[in-house]
């Protein structure tokens, strides 16, 4: 019997020396099975020389005699314990696996084995193990915390997976891998919930040390908007330009970037302000920081402002800003710079005088004399098109008003370039004080209200033309209120009349589809006019009654304070769907307000609140509207009592071939483009060409609107130059001769009108479409 249990290890022996292994498996398998079934269990002594081989299969990897053992129930569990731990210790995660698969290891052996996996760092034994382990388990947060100590990062990711850390140990082994610039263990935390504050505060305090890798690498976090500006703010004014970079392409706002140029102007760094510069900032920011640069004076900041091209506001402001901190000399030099108009320069004065700067006063004094002989006002019209209500406060303050206006960067002066002047104030005025759907805007001030009133009324006086330039509800709300001598609910409910009445014909047609969506008709119509709504409702796309759900929604999302009203117009006129009005105002209000209405005589009591709205925003324009009117002339109140508004806007632009042209001398050739000019406008009208005509008027007129009885005076120029204007008188100059260029058209007639388009549609001035 010992013979037969020493048996399997000499085959062991035989088959490692000799290399013979598959002529030796055979015999250790029938040997070991015959010595392990036949020898009695209580002979200690040759199990523990059992055990000894069976450790040594398991150091040198021998897994098929490893295998073998594992069919052996009499082999002891002590046994198999020391095998597990030193196929760990060995690290054979192939007998591991095995060892794991077929005998149940107790969890104080499997902890112990997980730590000297982690000890030796082998990550696959490591994780064989922690497959058998329970999720919530202290020793691993402690391997957890030892792996960021030691500068490592293999076993982070596998037992957060496994097991799961604590928020507070997170943070704790995050502030550590930090400290020991462990960048492969943040690169994986960066994957987890972090404390997004203690991330901001680690990212500071790498900055401070100049720690580029540590600062990049925490960008990897899911960082809020609010600490990306932080941390800029605090590299910007440490100037560590390649963090700027990083930052700015990595999450950096535009905002930022203007908060970190007002920050470097504080700190009158013109490096790190040219630096910024470069990074294309924001005008509204630009701005502000030039006017902190003149708040402070500081001079050497100012060429770099002035390249960057701050807005006519931001030299506004600018000087405003140099006058109120009493920097004179930063004041010579922006004057110097920028050219300030008559107006600017005088209530630049003004301001002086209110802060009781009697140097800045001399100042402006001794300038305006010596720029403005005469009182000549300039102005930009950029400035005009991005800055009407300014605009319209400084015309305001101008007494007499001017019937003079240049134009800074551009020839001339006159009547011409006044209509221009007006025309284009006007243009952006109405966009300025009115909505597209012909309403005042809410947030307009009084005053700017009563001013805008009062500069269409001296237009009206002066007959300058405009184009259109209100819609037609803004007219009606004003006819309304003009007729309504006293603040009274006639003129209210006539507004609100008004109001009610836009878009009554879409919400009829979608309430007529609910009640009969079998109409194919009615179903192509409102098809149609949802296509062209702004929420996309994929119309086309759905069933029948997806589309009868989807034009509900509808009703109820755009319309909703609309229902009421409309249910209590259908209830007066017993409309059909009368029924299909009810219930969405039902439906409506238990969505909206949490109301159940039971009865007919609760709908009519929530249909009313909903009126209430509209009879509300009603009121607030009939506020508005008289307060607009306070401003307007007797000539204002009378275009208001006619349909057609010919006095400030001007004749339709097809009328233009009505105009006539005045040439007193006798040529031939004249004459004869003259009458191609008025077949060609003929022509243009007739094709509804509105754009050329547009043009072309304001070409000869300096204005959009059409003057009635227009005349277009005609002179001479020389031959072979282009047709040119005098919008001061209305006349237009044209070649004397026949052009001989270009020259691939064939005849004159063809190479005049070439000319003339080019002149119209090239050159002059361009408004947009109120």
């Amino acid at each position: 019997m010992i013979i037969s249990f020493i048996a399997p290890q000499v085959a062991l022996d035989c088959r490692k020396n000799l290399n013979v292994e598959n002529k030796t498996n055979f015999l250790v398998e029938k040997v070991s099975k015959n010595a392990l079934e036949g020898f009695p269990k209580n002979r200690e002594f040759f199990l523990s020389t059992f055990e000894e081989r069976l450790i040594r299969a398991c150091q040198k990897g021998h897994i098929g005699y490893v295998s073998l053992c594992l069919t052996f129930p009499q082999l002891p569990k002590k046994i198999w314990k020391r095998a597990f731990l030193e196929s760990i210790t060995y690290g054979n995660s192939v007998i591991l696996e095995q060892i794991l698969r077929f005998v149940e290891i107790p969890k104080k052996v499997l902890m112990m084995g997980a730590e000297a996996a982690f000890t030796n760092n082998f990550l696959i034994e490591f994780k064989l193990v922690a497959a058998r382990l329970e999720a919530n388990n202290s020793l691993m947060h402690a391997l957890f915390q030892e792996e960021v100590r030691r500068g490592k990062s293999a076993f982070i990711k596998p037992i957060i997976e496994k097991f799961g850390v604590p928020d507070e140990i997170l943070n704790d082994s995050f502030i550590l891998a930090v400290r020991l610039r462990n960048l492969e263990a943040l690169n994986i935390l960066s994957l987890y919930a972090v404390d997004p504050d203690l991330v901001l505060l680690e990212i500071l305090e790498a900055i401070d040390r100049d720690d580029q890798s540590v600062v990049k690498t925490l960008f990897m976090y899911n960082i809020k908007a609010q600490h990306i500006e932080a941390a800029f703010l605090r590299v910007s004014v440490l100037k560590r330009y390649d963090l700027l970079e990083f930052f700015l392409k990595r999450g950096a706002s535009p905002e930022d970037l203007g908060k970190a140029l007002l920050q470097a102007v504080q700190i009158a760094d013109s490096e790190l302000v040219a630096f910024l510069m470069d990074k294309k900032v924001q005008p509204d920011y630009l701005d502000k920081a030039f006017e902190n640069c003149a708040s402070i004076g500081e001079l050497k900041l100012l060429p770099i402002f002035v390249e960057a091209y701050p807005s006519p506001m931001g030299y506004i402001n600018a000087l405003r800003s140099a006058i109120v901190g009493g920097h004179l000399d930063f004041i010579r030099e922006l004057v110097q710079i920028y050219f300030y108009s008559f107006n600017q320069l005088v209530l630049a004065q003004d301001l002086a005088y209110e802060y009781e700067s009697s140097e800045i006063y001399d100042f402006f004094e001794t300038e305006i004399s010596a720029r403005f002989e005469t009182v000549l006002w300039e102005v930009n019209l950029d400035f005009v098109r991005k800055s009407s209500l300014i605009a319209l406060g400084d015309w305001v303050k101008i007494v007499p008003k001017p019937t003079i206006v240049r134009f800074k960067n551009e020839d001339g002066f006159g009547e011409g370039l006044t209509r221009q002047f007006y025309a284009e104030l006007a243009q952006c005025l109405a966009k300025e004080i009115i909505c597209e759907k012909g309403l005042f805007k809410s947030f307009i001030e009084k005053d700017s209200l009563v001013q805008a009133c009062e500069f269409f009324s001296f237009m009206l006086k002066k007959g300058f033309k405009t184009g259109r330039i209100f819609p037609e509800l803004f007219l009606k709300i004003l006819r309304i209120t003009a007729n309504s001598s006293i603040f009274s609910d006639d003129g209210i409910q006539g507004i609100y009349f008004e109001l009610v009445k836009e878009k009554k014909d879409l919400r009829d047609k979608l309430y007529r589809f609910l009640k009969n969506p079998d109409d194919k008709k009615v179903m192509e119509e409102v098809g149609r006019i949802l296509s062209k709504e702004p929420k996309n409702l994929g119309f086309e796309d759905f069933s029948k009654e997806n589309k009868r759900q989807a034009v509900k929604d509808h009703l109820m999302e755009s319309y909703g304070y609309w229902l009421g009203v409309d249910y209590l117009r259908y209830l007066r006129q017993s409309k059909p769907f009368f029924k299909v009005l009810e219930a969405m105002i039902m439906e409506m209000s238990e969505k909206f307000f949490g109301e159940n209405l039971a009865d007919s005589s609760a709908v009519i009591h929530f249909a009313n609140d909903q009126k209430k709205e509209i009879l509300d925003l009603s009121t607030k324009q009939f506020e508005m509207a008289k307060v607009f009117l306070q401003g307007a002339s007797r000539g204002f109140y009378q275009i208001l009592e006619r349909e057609n508004l010919e006095q400030l806007e001007g004749l339709p632009l097809e009328a233009i071939d009505t105009c006539k042209f005045s040439y007193t001398k006798e040529n031939g050739a004249i004459k004869e483009k003259i009458e191609l000019i008025k077949n060609l406008l003929k022509t243009k009208a007739q094709n509804k060409d509105l754009e050329f005509l547009k043009k072309f008027l304001f070409f000869v007129t300096g204005s959009l609107g059409l003057q009635s009885n227009l005349v277009i005076g005609i002179q001479e120029i020389e031959r072979e130059k282009y047709p040119q204007a005098q919008t001061c008188f209305n006349i237009l100059k044209l070649p004397r001769d026949y052009e001989q260029f270009p020259i691939e058209l064939k005849t004159w007639q063809e190479r005049f009108r070439y000319k003339l388009e080019f002149a119209i549609m090239e050159t002059g001035y361009q408004l947009e479409e109120a």
